[in-house]
Order: structure tokens, then sequence, then C-alpha cells
């Protein structure tokens, strides 16, 4: 449950500030005086939409906080110590945002969000089995276990929603949508990269939750036209054309006598098509050998996207190789020398980019995931060892 409640708080923090512009103002009061007398003059529509947020933002923070707290104590000190929680959290907030570019101090903020909280202590009063259950459920799917199946999920998830923020005016939305039906926007590599992710997603949930993988892989797919309402992002008819064909073939593939072979060949070739588009040569482009250097040059809200995008695909790749018992060190190597020879004919393909980030990036991971899988097993082990002796 505190688990959950730390996710939730992280969360809030991560919204509350995005897009982290932070700078020094000489205020003319102190923050506490600033905040008392915040109380807008006015009210307007984008009000209104600001309130749902912060109402439907601090409802979980509101249940989850009422009861990861100790079930002894009376249910009155429960929901004063909750609302209190709430109430010195968002006050906290507001008055950081004194210092944070294009955010504005609200005492109503904090008089919606201690609402939220409210009907979050609402929910946990009125269903707390369910909610118990709800959360008992997740742990035993393993959310919250240090494994490198977890860990590629997480990164999928992130690059599917980052930066979380939504975006709710029309105009913005208007635009997606116009733009996602253009054929104008139809591009071979998110196709063959969404057809790779999507077939590493199946793959990951059969391995995690077995025969639900269906029902949360149908639940994910919402995730797609849900990118229309985030800020900066959007969804491509690619990208849903890729998920199909990858679920599909993930499907097909699982009946398979050795499913993870196929899925890892998959892969791989997606990966390749991906890299070596638009498949035309022109001359000899430089090469850039200083890793990460055009991530570091762009915005790190793009940055973030186009980290997330890669760890999870090259990431998969490597999980794939060593399922199939290649061993976690030369799956790493095999994913490497393939991004390492895409990234040197890229230099003679037009509009790409030839670096040696992304070589660098499956090493990364292959370490990484192979220390969290290490770390698994050394905790399965221990769980076993302590069930025995029970």
């Amino acid at each position: 449950m505190r688990r959950i409640l730390a996710i939730v708080t992280a969360l809030i923090l991560y919204g509350s500030f995005y897009p982290w512009h932070f700078r020094w103002v000489n205020l003319p009061h102190n923050p506490f005086w600033m905040l008392a007398h915040a109380w807008p003059r006015a009210f307007f529509a984008s009000d209104a939409r600001d309130a749902a947020i912060n109402l439907a933002l601090y409802m979980p923070f509101g249940a989850f906080f009422f009861l990861s707290l100790r079930s002894n104590w009376s249910a009155a000190v429960r929901v004063a110590a909750t609302v209190a929680a709430a109430t010195c959290l968002s006050s906290a907030i507001e008055m950081t945002q004194l210092f944070d570019l294009g955010r504005n101090c609200s005492l109503f903020d904090v008089l919606c969000n201690a609402t939220g909280a409210g009907l979050g202590i609402g929910l946990a009063i009125s269903f707390p089995r369910a909610m118990s259950a709800a959360v008992r459920g997740v742990e035993q799917a393993g959310a919250f276990r240090a494994s490198g199946s977890i860990a590629l999920l997480y990164l999928w998830l992130g690059y599917l929603i980052f930066p979380l923020i939504p975006s709710l005016s029309v105009y913005p939305v208007r635009s997606k949508l116009q733009a996602f039906a253009n054929p104008d926007t139809w591009l071979m590599r998110d196709f063959f990269e969404s057809a790779a992710a999507w077939l590493a997603v199946g793959a990951l949930l059969n391995r995690l939750v077995g025969r639900k993988s269906g029902a949360v892989l149908a639940v994910a797919l919402l995730g797609i036209p849900l990118k229309i309402l985030i800020a900066g992002r959007t969804a491509t008819v690619p990208e849903v054309v890729g998920a199909a064909v990858g679920i599909t073939t993930w499907m097909l593939f699982r009946n398979l006598k050795r499913p993870m072979l196929a899925a890892a060949g998959f892969s791989l070739a997606a990966l390749l098509f991906a890299g070596l588009l638009p498949f035309r040569m022109v001359a000899a482009q430089p090469f850039s050998w200083m890793p990460f250097l055009a991530l570091l040059s762009t915005s790190w809200e793009s940055a973030f996207v186009v980290l997330l995008r890669k760890s999870f695909l090259y990431g998969v790749a490597i999980w794939f190789l060593n399922e199939n018992g290649r061993g976690w060190l030369r799956s790493t190597l095999a994913v490497a020398f393939l991004l390492a020879v895409v990234e040197g004919t890229q230099v003679y393909l037009p509009g790409r980019t030839a670096e040696i980030t992304d070589p660098v990036l499956a090493l990364i991971l292959g370490l990484v995931l192979m220390m969290l899988e290490r770390q698994a097993r050394e905790s399965a082990s221990v769980m076993r060892r302590k069930f025995r002796e029970v």
C-alpha cells in the first residue's frame, strides 16, 4: 500500500512542477502570506477543468494514505491525518510554484486538492476490501518486483504516456486528429517499431500474467488514442497498424514450438528495417563518436521520449535472445553489433544521424537487465527457503 502511495506522491510532484523551469524570484511577501492571499478573483472554464484534474489527482493520494495508516487508529484520526497530509503537500507545492516559470500559486487549488483527498477517503472507507484486493493483485503480478521483464514494461509504459501531462484544449486535440487522418503522416519507421514493441509487450505480459495477458493487452491498447490527450504527443496511423500487426504476430507465435525464438527474429528484423530506412544511399555523412550527444542537444522532453523508446526496443531484443538460451553476454553483444552495423550504414542514408549512442545504450541495457534478473533470482531463492522453513 505504501509503495503505491509513494508512486502517487511522486506523480503529483512531477505533474505539479512540469516542465520544471525553476528560477529565482524576489517575492514581495513571504510564501505563506502569498498563498493565503492567492484566492482567484474570477473563475473561467479553464479553472473548472483544472479543478477536476486536481480532484482526480488527489483522490488516489487520499485513498492510499488513509489505507496505509495503522488500522488500530480510529477512523476520525486517520481521516484528519490524511486531510492534513494532503493540505500540507498541496500547500508546499503551491508555494514552491512561485519559483516555477509558468505556474501560479492558488489557494483554490489547495481547497480542490484537499477535497479530492476527502473523496479518496470516502472510496477507501466504502470499498476497503476491493482496493486491498486490487493492490494485492498488482503485487502478485510482480509490479514491484525487481526484474528485467518488469523494468522493460515500465520503459514501454513510460514511452507510451510520457510526459503524463493532459492537454484537453480543443485546438490542440483537433490539430492532432487532423494530423492522424492525414495520409502524409505515414512513416514506415513508426510502423516497424510499433509492431516490434507490441509483440514484445504481448510476450512480456504473457510471461507475467499468463491467460490474463489478453485482457491486459486490450486495456493497454487504449494508451494509443489517449496519446492525443497528452501534451506534446500524438497517435499516428502507422503506430495503430503496427500495434495490430505486432499483437496478431505474437498470437500466432505463442502457438509455435519455440515462440521466443520467432519473436526474437521478428524483433531484430523490425529494428533492422527501421534503422535502414529509407533504403536509399547518398554521399557519406559524418559519424558521431560522442555517445548521447544528439539527445543532450535537444529538449529534455523530446530526448526522454526517444531514450525510453530506444531503451525498450533494444532491451526487449536482448531479452528475447536471452530467453532462447543465448545468455545475457552473447545476447547483449549480438544486439550491440547489429545496432553498430545499422549506425555505420546510416552514414550513407539521407535524413539519419549516424552515432555511437545506440550500441552503447544496448551494452548498458544488457548489463542492467542481467543485474535485475540476477537479483530477482536471488530474491526468489530466499523466498523459497523461507517457505520451506515455515
